[in-house]
This record gives C-alpha cells, structure tokens and sequence, in this order.
C-alpha cells in the first residue's frame, strides 16, 4: 500500500523572489517551464493546472525564513486569503482522487493544519471542506472514513455556525439510512462533531436544533439497531454541555430516555440511565420529582427491570444528590427490602444503592443506619458458593454474590481471596481514618474488636497464602498508627509470623519491605518488654534483612535495626545480642552502597553508639562517622550521628577524633548550606557542652575566629548558637577569646543595630555580654571602653537609622554590662547619667529613648543601685508619660515595668495606686503592669512577692475592665488572661462570672482575655480552662457584634493551638459561626462623605472571623465538622467582598484535598460563583486598586480551579466542565491558568494539590 510519503513529500521549496528568468527558475527547481507557480508556501503534485507557456506567474511572496520541518506549513498562518484558497483547492483535489492513499493524507494534512490553527477559511472554502469531509463518510476505505470523522471534531471549532447546522442536519439524515455502515460512521461523527465544539452561543443553536432531530432519529431507529447507543450518547453530551438552555426539550426528552430506560437492550439501558442523569441536572424542581417517581414506580416491576430502575436511581442521586436528598425516605426502605432478597443479583445493586445514599446523602440517611447494619451484618455472612442446607462443600466457583459480603467479615474463616481483600481494605480505611480523627469513642470500639481480629490475623499469617500475609502487615501497620500500643497481647505470634515472612525464600521484596515498615511502626510504639521474648528471632532476620542486596529492603531493615537497639538497651543482657547487628551496620557503613542505605546506616550508628558502650569498636565506629562527615553526600547525616552520640548517657568519648572532627567542621561553617552550618554548629555546641576540659587545646578551638562572622541578623538560629558557644569558651577557656575580643564586640554592636533582635536569641547574647564582663577574658576592653563602643550607636548614628526595637536592644546589652560589673558604683554613675540625660533639653529622642530603657533594665537587673540615689528612678520614668512623643511613652511604660520587677515589693504598690489615682496615664500604667505580667509568665515559678499580690493585681484589672476605651480594654484584657496562669483554680471561676455580666465592655474584655490563655504549650491552666470553655464560648451567641466577634476569636485561637478544647463543643458553636457568614443587610449603613455615599458594612469584620474559624476547623477538627452543613456555609463566603472571597477561596482549596468527596457533591453550587468572578469586567471609570483587587480575585480563582481539577470525580460535574471551559476558550485566563499551574508544579503558591 503506497502510503509512505504525504502529500507534502512531493513538496517544491517556493523561491525568495521571481528574477523573472524563467529558464533559471526553472533550472533551480527541476520544473518544467510551462508550470504556473502557484503562490503557495509549498508545492504538491496537483500544483500543475496548465501547461500553457504564456500562463501569467503570479508575484511572488515576500522572503519567508523557513526554521524546521514543520514551519512550512506553520508559515501559512501568515499568508493571504487567496493562498489559503489555493491551499484548500489543492486538498480538495487529492480528496477527490482515485487513489485511496491520497484522499487519506489529504485529510491527514488538513486535519493538521486546522489543529495548529494555520488557516482561515473563507465562506466558499469553509463550505466546500464541510461538504467534502461528509461525503468521505461515505467512503469505500474504512481508513479515510475514520479519518473523516475524526477531522469534523478538529473543525468544530472553527466553521461558522450556518455549516455547523448543515452538518448536523446531514449527519442526522445519515443516522436514519439503510445501511448499518453509514448509520454508525455518522452517529460517530455527530458524536465527535458535539463533543469537539466550544461552549458558547453556537453550540446553544446547535443543541436546539439537534435534540428534536435526536429524538426523531432515536424513534424510528429499530430496537436492534446499535446506532441507538450512539444517538443516546449523543442525546447525553447534548443535555451535559447545554442542558440549561434546552429547557423547552426537557420534557419530550425525559419520555425519550425512560421509554429507553425500560426497554431496550441493557447497553441502551446503561446509555439511557446516564442521558437521564445529565438531563436531572439542568431539569426543573417539577420535572426531577417526575422523574423519580416515574422511576419509583417502575421498582414494582419484574427483576430485571427492578435492577435497572434501582440502577437510575443510583445514577440521580450521584448527580444531583442534594435534590434527591428529599426522597431517602422513600427509597432507603425500597432498597433495604431488595437487599433482603434471594437474587444475589438483586440484593448486591441494592447494597450498592445503600452505599451510594450513604455517600452522597449522608445527613438524610442517617435514620436508617440502624436498619442498614442490621442488613449489612446479614449480606457480609452471605456465601453464594455455600450451601447452608447441606454439610457437604459444593464447588467454589466465583460469582456476582461475592460482593454482598465484601465487608467486615470473619477475616481469618473467608475463603474467598477477593472477598478477604475487601475486607482488608475496609479495615484499613477505618484504621486510616481513625488515624486522623483519634476519636476516643471509636478507639474504645476499635480496642474492643482488636482481640479477635488479631486472633484471626495471626491464623492467616501462618498460612501458606503470601498476598493474605501482605495485607496482613499492612493493615497491622494502620492498627499501629491509628491505636499505638495496642498489640501487646498477640505480640510475640505476630514477631513469629514477621520473622516467618521475612525469612521465606519465595518473598517478594515488597513483601519484606512492608514486613519491615510494619515492625518500623510496631517497636517504638509498644513497651520495650513487649519483644524481650522474640528478640533472638528478630536480630538474625533482621541483621540478614541488612544485608539485603535490594538497596529499599536493606534500607528499611537499617531503621527497624536502629529500633530494635533501643530495645536491646532496655532488655537486661541486651549487649550480648548486639554484635550480629553491630556486624551487619558497620558493614554497611563501610560499604560503596546506595546513598538512602548509607543515610540509614550513619543514623543506626548513631543509635549503636548512643545506647552501648563497645570499648574499642566504639573508636572504629567513631571514626567511620567522621569520614562521612568529610563527604558532600553523607554529611548531614554524620553529623546527626555524632550529634546523637554526644547526647548520649552511656558517656562516650569523643576526645579521640576531636583533633580530627573539628577541623572539619571548621571547614564546613564556611560553607554556603544553612544546613551544614547549622548541624555543624549544633554538634560543636554539644561537644563543647560535653567536653568542656578539651577547649584549651589549640588544634581543637580553630574554629574560634570563625563565630563572629556568624553573629549577625541574617540567620538569627546560627547567631544564637555562636554565642552560646562563645559563652562556653568564656566559663571554660576563656583565654581561647582573646584573639576574637575586638571581632566578637563588633560583631554584638552591628547585631544590636538589628530590628528583629528579640527572643532567644537577646537572651543568648545577654548571657554571653554578662559572662564576658565577669571572666578573666586576657585582652578585653575596661567597663568604660566596652560602654563606649556599646552605646556608640545611639549618638553616632542618625536618628532615623535605629529602630525602636535597635534602640531596646542596646539598652539591655548595656545594662546586662554595668549589671554584671563586680563594682556597682559605675553601674550607679551610670544610673545618674542616664537620668540627667533624660533632664537635659538638648538630648536626642533617640538618646531619651536609650536612657528611659536602660534605667529600666538597670532597674530589673541591678535594682540596688538606686536604692542609695539622689533621684527618684519612678519620678523621672513617670515624667516621660508626658512627653509628646509616643516612642517614648510607650519606652516609659516598658522601663516602669521593668523597674517593677526588680523590686516587686517596692514598685508593684506604686504601680498599682497609679493605675487607680491617676486615670490619665492608666492606659500607660496597665502597660507597665503587663510587662510585670508577661515576665512572671516566663518563670518557672512566679516570684512569691508577685503570687502575694495576686489579688490586688486583680482588684485592679477587674476594675478597669469595663473601661470604655477599647485600647485599655484590651490591654486589661491581655492581664486577665496572662495572671488567670498563676493560680487557674482560684481566678478562672471568677473570671467566668463576668461572662453574663450586664456591661458589654466587660464581657467583651472577659471573653478576649481567654485568647491569652491559650498557648501551644501544655500548661496547668488547660485542664480547668477546659471546664469553662463552653461557658466562654458561649458568647459567640451575644447580642452585641464586639462580644461575638471576640468570641469568635477565641475560638479561632483554640482551633489553631488547643483544639481539644473545643472539639467536644462543635456541634453547639458551629451553626452560631454558619449564621455569622451571611450579609445582615440591617448592618449595612450609609454614610454621606461630601457630596458621595459610601456603604459601611458592620459585620464585616464579624464575617471575616467567622470565615477564618472555618478555615482553621478544617486542619484541626475536620472530623467533628458536618461538612455539608459548612460547604453551605462557604457559598456565601464566594459571593461576599474581597478578602472574605479569597479566605473562602482558600477554604474551598484545602477542602478539595482534605474532603474530596463532600466537596464533590457540592460542587455543582461552588462553580457558580467562581464562573461568576472570572467574567467580571472592569469598570470604564474604575481605578488602578479595583483594577487590581479584581486581577487578583481572578487570580485565587484559577489557583482554586487547579485543585478543583484533581478533584476524582471532578469531570462529572457539569458546572466545573463548564469552568474549564470557559478558562480554555478565553485567551487571557488560560494564559494565567497555565502559568499559575506551572508555578504550582514549582511550588511557587501554597495550596495542596493532593487529593487523597
């Protein structure tokens, strides 16, 4: 067959440029001179029309630069319409040929050059294409007609609407022919044609015109004619894409397709239960009722039709499960006494149906859970193989029934493989699920079943059965994750059969490997002495498992190792068992292996090293994770290695390879790797923790001149670990410093010009600043040079160049220098120059600043020194309240508190008689007093002469806080909450009364001050807080908007750091935080602003709390959430203001990954409004920030669309095919589209694309 050229392989470049010397052009070009060029971008052997020698050779082109292969026929997207005209002449030639390889390729080509969008047709060409590829359909050669129909898809698109509806109109003609063949190829063809056609006004027309002519065609089609499969597929499409717009149609077609549905093949059948689904979408209220009821009806019928009704009714409920929600009632009991009948047939589709009700309509379903169990228990011990008549076994031949009692069954008695294998897979399904939740309830269930399903679990590992065995480990490690500790009984059979399996010569690798994961998740889980019994089985098979030569089964068998050393640590005589896996670790240390066995090998001995003592071995050892410190690949590991053994409390020494070790890790705090500078910073920090008596040695303190350069903002975490190294040297060896005094002062100057100087990290360099100060450190600068330097900045520097927090940072370096002096008269002297320099009008804000916070850190650490001076340190902190300038008030609020808390005996009176008698400074005052506060929070134990005025404290703050300032209010509210830590038991229940306080500005303030009670940390006050948070949260129903939005807050906060505090709660709160996500037009105010009205919305902010609880129940109580109840919920969110669209936008993203099927079943209400954004136009008059809101709007939109598209079931949902479309058919959000998904492959915007 001569089809190994195309028609373009005949092809004849075109010329730059006509000489006009024809014996020369056609020299050039092997033509016959009598040849007309014809102004194409490439020659075909049907170029040649005329010989005539005085034929007029058209001009030619101007030069096109021809790049590849294929830019000859790419170039035509540039050419006139009169060459696209010749174009489609010659393909219409080689259409007509008689020769079937050219009619092939000719509609090969044309196909390519419509996919690439390289021509334009105009009226007469786009016409004589459409009629030609319809009469191909007709060809002789089944090549060249499947071709044909599948180019009337590519063309779709981009005929006018006129030639659409003629080939509708042929192509419907052609359904109803006499021979099968054409009937088929054009059913095909009509198929491809709508299904290749943009959403949009053309496809409307054509759909209108095309479902009449369907339903003609489908009534006088004979009932065994196959092309009524395709006509209905068609009929399908059509209601899918356009269905809202055919709304005049939707009745004829509902009496199509359940005539179709009743009778007919059982492939129509199918085909016409899904037309009816697609057609129950877009159908009214009216006519989905109809149709159900019509179907309802039909169940009273014979089996076979019993099923396919029950089958429609599956088909509805998964497209629109929200309508069909109103008829469970109805149907659940339908099903449930299918389900009890003896056609196992029947009883499995009605079992299907069940699980479909309880899927998509769970919250209507849920009355009849019961009678469902009782159902399910009944099909799960159903055998359609057994005869439960008779004693004798009849043949075990597989049949439909199988799936009835593919559940929860008696695992280790199943006979039936696939059966077994559901059952596995619901077992895990709950273990998985319960993993997330932790539900206690259902962990007490699960517990309760354990026993004997580990009974039967065991049964099955001793078979012969590897698959059984398999799903054996893998469920045994979701029991593990999901109920840690929990197989404590049955532990030693389950080692025997791990062990059995592992050592089986017929085991896959993957089966070793899930043995292993199953014993990676069962060691560190249960107690030590659980696997004293089996330890001689699991070393050799597990020290063999090492030696694996499959680098994935040796690696999982290097981290059981390293678990099964820490229970040979614990088991008494352990050590004498370690060699063989000491053998087999090192072994593998040594070894050139795969880079995850080396990492896994460095970590095990790490652990080997950590947990035993081996005398010499342990130098050996030592030194092998130092030669991997020296390589690129295994670096970081070794140092988590070394780090681990240092750590350890069996002492072992590392003095052996210092001399060696820290050389290199010298070498590796040059490097660029946070991560090696960080690791190799954390092991010197330990080493020199450990062995502080090694520092003197020069060859082990090179890498001393190195931390200055470290101590700075650019990565605070190294910073913090530099100077605590450096305080070490300063105890240890302090004349190893004395080189590095002039760096490291210069170093602690430039860092405290740093703006995010706080934390830990001021706390290291204090520490350091102190022990500087009191160590003999050879070299170091005296008391006033050091202050000199110190304090250089804040005079040298301009104004604006220091931050306020630069500023605070200088103070306390300053004051932890004069504090630590062994003489206190310079730390006094500088207390009088401070005050007078606060005296003195010439002095900087900058300077004021400096002086007020360093007199209250001298105050804190050296409250002595004004015991004996001659002004009062409170009178002059007190003067700077009222200073213009806020800086400095709010530095003299933090210096008073400061001051308090070094004399609290002294000071705390004076504050809190302040606080009452003077009602013009008290926001300033609570202030200070929280400062107090904060700092006894961070105590171990609060100071007693605190805990002695607890009460006046909150004498104080009671008082204050019904303060109608809201500033001050909320300040009163932060003490309440920090001081309620103190003594919970005693404060909290007062606190709690003022929860029904008659004073909004009380209760508001009660209810933000449980906000600052709740921290990450577990603290004493959480079990008492967690007896009064219903209370508490019960003022999420106020009737005042502040109450509720603090309320709302609060819960926000709890979800975010302590969500057992409120999951028990949920189900009281969350329809409180539903309502609050709607627009209460009654709070929406207008407020004339000169000649303009602007609309001020007061729930604004309100709805924005609530929509940010959402988004925060989603990662920590999911569980406890009726999601449908709160997808309802999220529709208001995509329809209100800006930001509260983009957190709903987010919401729906990690929705999408975190509930894919609930998200599902609403989808259908969720695409609307998306749709609704991306057409949003700008305003002719709208400025650059609303032009900008809206690009962004768009933006969050397409991310979202991303994830909607991962969705499993995402593509049977018409709203969201219709999304897709409309980003594909518009230019510019597609643009965007791929450029964001491109971006979300990167990771270059944080929404989880993993669905589960």
């Amino acid at each position: 067959m001569l089809r190994t050229k195309s028609i373009t392989s005949y092809s004849i470049p075109y010329p730059a440029a006509n000489t006009g010397n024809d014996a020369e052009y056609d020299r050039i070009f092997s033509v016959p001179s009598c040849a007309i060029f014809r102004p194409v971008s490439y020659w075909s052997v049907g170029s040649f029309l005329s010989s005539s020698r005085a034929a007029v050779r058209p001009a030619m082109p101007a030069p096109t630069t021809i790049t590849s292969k294929d830019s000859i026929r790419d170039s035509l997207a540039m050419s006139d319409p009169c060459r696209n005209a010749y174009t489609i002449a010659n393909y219409l030639e080689k259409m007509n040929s008689k020769d079937k390889d050219f009619r092939f390729m000719a509609v090969s080509d044309l196909m390519a050059e419509f996919t690439k969008n390289n021509i334009k047709l105009d009226e007469d060409s786009e016409r004589k294409v459409v009629r030609m590829l319809l009469r191909l359909l007709e060809d002789n050669n089944g090549e060249v007609q499947n071709l044909a129909v599948r180019c009337l898809g590519t063309i779709a698109g981009s005929v006018r609407e006129y030639n659409c509806e003629s080939v509708v109109d042929a192509l419907c003609e052609n359904m109803q022919a006499k021979t099968d063949e054409l009937r088929e190829v054009s059913s095909t063809a009509l198929s491809c044609f709508i299904k290749a056609m943009p959403v949009g006004a053309t496809a409307t027309k054509i759909a209108q015109r095309l479902l009449p002519k369907l339903h003609s065609v489908l009534c006088k089609l004979s009932p065994e004619c196959s092309a009524k499969n395709e006509v209905i597929d068609i009929i399908g499409e059509v209601l899918a894409r356009n269905g809202s717009t055919l709304t005049n149609f939707h009745t004829e077609a509902e009496k199509v397709l359940l005539s179709h549905v009743a009778e007919g093949r059982p492939s129509v059948r199918k085909r016409a239960i899904s037309a009816l689904a697609h057609l129950a979408v877009a159908a009214s209220s009216d006519l989905f009722n109809h149709i159900v009821n019509e179907i309802i009806v039909g169940l009273s019928r014979p089996k076979a039709e019993a099923r396919t009704m029950m089958a429609a009714l599956i088909a509805l409920a998964r497209a629109c499960p929200q309508r069909f929600a109103a008829f469970i009632p109805t149907v659940v009991p339908l099903f449930l006494g299918y389900a009890a009948a003896e056609d196992d047939e029947q009883r499995e589709i009605a079992l299907n149906a069940l699980e479909t009700m309880i899927v998509r309509c769970p919250k209507e379903s849920k009355e009849f859970y019961g009678k469902m169990e009782e159902q399910l228990k009944s099909a799960l011990v159903h055998d359609p193989n057994y005869s439960y008549d008779e004693d004798e076994d009849e043949d075990m031949e597989s049949t439909n029934g199988d799936g009835e009692r593919r559940g929860a069954a008696p695992i280790g008695d199943e006979r039936e493989d696939n059966v077994r294998s559901d059952i596995f897979s619901v077992y895990s399904a709950v273990m998985k699920r319960l993993a997330i939740s932790r539900s206690s309830a259902v962990v007490g269930v699960v517990r309760a079943q354990l026993p004997p399903l580990l009974k039967a679990v065991v049964k099955i590992m001793k078979g012969k059965n590897a698959k059984a065995r398999q799903q054996c480990f893998l469920l045994l490690s979701k029991v593990v994750r999901a109920v840690p500790n929990s197989l404590s009984p049955c532990m030693p059979e389950l080692v025997e059969g791990a062990t059995a399996s592992l050592e089986d010569s017929g085991a896959s690798s993957q089966m070793k490997i899930d043995v292993l994961v199953f014993l990676e998740d069962a060691l560190p889980s249960h107690e030590a002495a659980d696997f004293f019994s089996s330890t001689g089985r699991l070393v050799p098979t597990v020290s063999k498992g090492v030696r694996d030569m499959f680098y994935k089964v040796s690696s999982q068998a290097l981290v059981v190792a390293a678990h099964l050393l820490d229970i040979l640590h614990a088991k008494p005589g352990g050590v004498a068992e370690v060699e063989p896996l000491c053998s087999a670790i090192f072994d593998k240390l040594r070894g050139d292996v795969d880079q995850e066995v080396k990492e896994k090998a460095i970590l095990a001995v790490g652990v080997l090293l950590r947990q035993f003592a081996l005398g010499d071995k342990s130098i050996e050892l030592l030194k092998g994770l130092v030669d991997r410190v020296n390589n690129e690949a295994t670096q970081l590991t070794a140092l988590k290695a070394l780090s681990m053994v240092v750590d350890s409390a069996q002492n072992v020494s590392l003095l052996p390879v210092l001399p060696s070790l820290l050389p290199l890790l010298s070498q590796q705090l040059k490097k660029n790797s946070r991560a090696v500078k960080m690791s190799s910073l954390s092991l010197i920090y330990a080493i020199c923790r450990t062995f502080p008596t090694a520092l003197g040695d020069s060859a082990i303190s090179d890498f001393l001149p190195l931390l200055p350069s470290l101590i700075s903002e650019a990565d605070l975490q190294i910073c913090q670990l530099a100077l605590r190294i450096l305080t070490i040297y300063a105890v240890s060896c302090p004349a190893r410093l004395s080189p590095s005094v002039q760096a490291v002062v210069a170093a602690i100057t430039n860092l405290c010009r740093s703006s995010i100087l706080q934390g830990a990290t001021l706390n290291a360099l204090l520490e350091f600043v102190a022990t500087f100060v009191r160590t003999p450190v050879p070299g170091k600068p005296t008391f006033e040079q050091l202050l000199d330097h110190l304090s250089s900045p804040i005079y040298t520097d301009t104004q604006s160049s220091l931050s306020r927090q630069s500023i605070h940072s200088f103070a306390a370096v300053v004051a932890a220098v004069a504090a630590s002096e062994e003489d206190q008269k310079n730390a006094s002297k500088l207390g009088q120059k401070l005050a007078e320099q606060l005296n003195h009008g010439q002095a900087t804000d900058a300077n004021k600043l400096f002086a007020l916070l360093t007199l209250g850190e001298l105050g804190k650490r050296a409250p002595s020194i004004f015991e004996k001076a001659k002004f009062k340190v409170e009178e002059i902190i007190l003067g700077s309240f009222t200073s213009p300038n806020e800086d400095i008030k709010s530095a003299g609020a933090i210096a008073l508190g400061a001051l308090v808390v070094g004399s609290l005996e002294k000071y705390l009176p004076f504050v809190l008689n302040q606080i009452s008698t003077q009602p013009k400074r008290q926001y300033l005052l609570l202030h200070a007093l929280k400062e107090v506060i904060a700092f006894e929070m961070t105590l171990p134990e609060c100071d007693a002469a605190f805990v002695a005025q607890v009460d006046a404290v909150w004498a104080v703050l009671e008082k204050h806080a019904d303060c109608a300032e809201e500033g001050t209010r909320c300040v009163v509210a932060e003490c309440l909450g920090k001081l309620c830590h103190v003594n919970p038991a005693l404060l909290l229940p007062r606190l709690e009364a003022h929860v029904s306080s008659p004073s909004v500005n009380m209760r508001a303030a009660v209810v933000t001050s449980v906000k600052f009670m709740i921290t990450d940390e577990q603290k004493p006050i959480d079990d008492v807080l967690d007896t009064m948070m219903s209370s508490f949260l019960s003022a999420a129903g106020d009737e005042n908007l502040d109450v509720r939005r603090v309320a709302l807050v609060v819960l926000n906060s709890a979800a975010h750091n302590k969500p057992n505090l409120i999951r028990n709660r949920l189900a009281e709160v969350m329809p409180i935080v539903y309502h609050e996500t709607n627009v209460r037009q009654e709070l929406i105010r207008e407020v004339e602003m000169g000649p303009f009205k602007h609309s001020v919305d007061d729930g604004l902010d309100l709805r924005k709390s609530a929509f940010e609880c959402m988004y925060t129940l989603l990662d920590s109580c999911i569980d406890r959430l009726d999601l449908h109840t709160f997808i309802a919920a999220l529709e208001n969110g995509l329809k209100d203001q800006h930001d509260i669209k983009l957190l709903s936008y987010l919401i729906l993203s990690k929705l999408a990954t975190l509930a894919p099927n609930d998200l599902t079943l609403k989808l259908d209400k969720v695409c609307d409004p998306l749709k609704t954004q991306l057409n949003v136009k700008n305003k002719q008059n709208a400025v650059k920030a609303e032009m900008d809101k809206n690009e962004e709007l768009k933006r969050a939109v397409l991310r979202t669309l991303i994830v909607l598209n991962k969705l499993p079931e995402g593509t049977r949902v018409v709203q969201l095919n219709e999304l897709r479309s409309l980003v594909s058919n518009t230019t510019d959000l597609r643009t965007v589209y791929e450029a964001l998904e491109k971006d979300g492959r990167r990771g270059g915007f944080a929404v989880e694309n993993t669905v589960e």
